[in-house]
């Protein structure tokens, strides 16, 4: 199983690098995304709680996405990232904290 962390970038580099892991297998795989985030306190703009990427409750897709040809990357994956609003995908409390 392979593991890429990005943190820190833009949208834009995010695709990119993405787009060239998948691109980069030899043959087919399926694939699922966890994200991290930053959960910022209401009370206090310097207080901040850090969610590491996690399967178990920060994944993109509710089960993994096969991948059998480099057209399915932009049409299954990509296409389908860029439409979804990531930040409902987060599983946070709304105990006084903002993303």
């Amino acid at each position: 199983m392979e593991s890429h962390l990005y943190e820190g970038i833009q949208a834009s580099e995010f695709y990119n690098k993405l787009e060239n892991v998948l691109a980069s297998q030899k043959s087919a795989f399926k694939v699922n995304i966890a994200l991290c985030y930053d959960l910022v306190s209401l009370a206090d703009d310097e207080e901040t709680r850090y969610f590491h990427p996690n399967l178990a409750n920060t994944y993109v897709f509710s089960s993994p996405v096969a991948i059998n040809s480099r057209a399915d990357i932009c049409k299954k994956i990509i296409s389908k990232i860029r439409s979804m609003e990531l930040a409902n995908k987060l599983n946070y409390s709304s105990s006084g904290y903002k993303h």
